[in-house]
């Protein structure tokens, strides 16, 4: 997760995705930008914003590397990559997350979104790491529910939800995943981008479709598969 350094305190989601890189949202990036990286920090490797457990990381943040298309507006494009002050030894506790590399659409697929946001918008961010349940919805739906707002939804997007289940303030960046056939692998296939408020019925959740973007991810991390 991406933190405050000041008063530690959850900023953003991430994932690892090497050993070197991060994955997050880009609308997480102008705040940060503003306030200058030095004042964020990385945390990897626990469940809590207050560890300091043997397989925790603290690291800081090297370069970041939004996608150049990103438009604040319409939240097309969210996605960012981070590159981390040093390189990640992987444990039992810190591992890559998989990378969906096809555009299945996942209609009705079960996922789970994890994260430390709080429960409401008026809350504050949690200390503990949450996950909730969500089911994948079809664009068509979620983009007929949000034409009232004037907010797209576009084949980059994906959407999912279940009733009082849904990302808030502070899990923006977060995964949502899916589980293999073994119910042991995982694979992110969407990144917490934006929605109608918390949980809001008849709205779900708004994601970044991972599968659009692995080229592109593939291309910003050519240093880390270099050095394999």
């Amino acid at each position: 997760m991406i933190v405050t350094d000041d008063n530690p305190s959850a900023y953003c989601g991430a994932t690892l995705i090497n050993n070197r890189y991060i994955l997050t949202a880009a609308h997480c990036i102008p705040d940060m930008m503003d306030t200058g990286i030095e004042n964020f920090r990385i945390y990897l490797g626990t469940n809590y914003i207050n560890s300091s457990g043997t397989d925790f990381l603290d690291l800081g943040i090297d370069t970041i590397i939004s996608h150049p298309k990103f438009d604040f507006d319409t939240a097309e494009h969210d996605i960012c990559l981070i590159k981390l002050s040093e390189s990640v030894v992987f444990t039992s506790y810190i591992n890559p997350i998989c990378l969906r590399q096809t555009g299945c659409p996942f209609v009705d697929r079960r996922g789970y979104i994890t994260g430390w946001g709080s429960f409401n918008l008026t809350e504050h961010t949690e200390d503990a790491l949450k996950e909730s349940e969500v089911v994948v919805v079809s664009n068509e739906i979620c983009a007929k529910n949000y034409s009232s707002e004037d907010i797209p939804v576009t084949d980059n997007m994906l959407c999912a939800a279940l009733p009082g289940e849904d990302p808030c303030k502070g899990d923006s960046g977060g995964p949502l995943i899916v589980k293999g056939s073994n119910n042991e692998d995982y694979t992110q296939i969407g990144i917490i981008s934006h929605g109608e408020g918390c949980a809001v019925q008849d709205f779900p959740a708004i994601f970044t479709r991972v599968s659009s973007y692995i080229n592109w991810i593939k291309d910003n991390t050519k240093d880390v598969f270099r050095s394999k």
